[in-house]
């Protein structure tokens, strides 16, 4: 079925579109990041605990919101999106609820949760970063299809990206353990499991080998499991 030249244009816009507001978030979020390994390095004499801690986190979270916008930037056009707002909506709250319930969430964790958190969230954006190289130009943040990519991390896990960063928001809820930050968890989690949803019903429709690959290949943790029909 061939595209019509409107909903053509209409595509382009929205992908440029998009990519605008991936470089303003995401240069936003790499300007801060950048801000805080020089403050934890000012900081390096004064409280060495936390400021290594602090470097580490910082700094990684900064190369992962770089390789994301470098791969956002350089992505190729979606074979297939999902319909309705809803999808999208989810796609877009989902990264948000976890830094808005941390940002009220103020105790200073001890020294040893605050290395925890700290490995666990230095570790998670680094897995994130090789997974995003593996992935390449079929990123997507919204439930859209470009290209099935079934090797190297995705051969352990179908959603490889998601669980590299759900290590490092159980790193920040670490770091910054209290109720409110407990209750963004719990939503986060329901909105990134809805979000995964979406995002497999399209590519079922989008790839006729995906049914196939998903009944053998477990969902985010690599244990095994028995090939049965999959339907989404």
């Amino acid at each position: 079925m061939k595209t019509s030249p409107s909903a053509a244009r209409s595509d382009t816009l929205r992908e440029y579109a998009a990519k605008v507001v991936a470089f303003l978030v995401l240069g936003a979020i790499i300007y801060f990041q950048v801000g805080m390994v020089r403050f934890r390095l000012a900081t390096l004499a004064l409280a060495p605990e936390r400021a290594i801690a602090g470097l580490v986190s910082d700094g990684s979270l900064a190369l992962y919101a770089a390789s994301v916008l470098l791969i956002y930037v350089l992505r190729r056009p979606a074979r297939l999106r999902a319909k309705g707002i809803l999808p999208r909506l989810v796609a877009t709250l989902a990264p948000l609820v976890m830094p808005i319930s941390l940002f009220f969430a103020r105790p200073l964790p001890g020294v040893v949760r605050l290395y925890v958190g700290a490995v666990l969230c230095t570790l998670g954006h680094l897995l994130s970063i090789v997974v995003l190289a593996w992935l390449g130009r079929s990123f997507s943040v919204m439930p859209e299809a470009r290209t099935l990519v079934t090797s190297g991390p995705y051969r352990l896990v179908r959603h490889p990206l998601y669980a590299a960063e759900a290590i490092s928001i159980i790193g920040l809820l670490t770091l910054r353990f209290a109720p409110v930050s407990c209750a963004g968890f719990v939503v986060f989690c329901v909105l990134q499991w809805t979000r995964i949803r979406y995002e497999e019903q399209v590519l079922a429709k989008a790839f006729e080998e995906y049914r196939a690959y998903a009944a053998r290949t477990p969902m985010l943790l690599p244990w095994p499991r028995r090939a049965a029909q999959y339907g989404v």
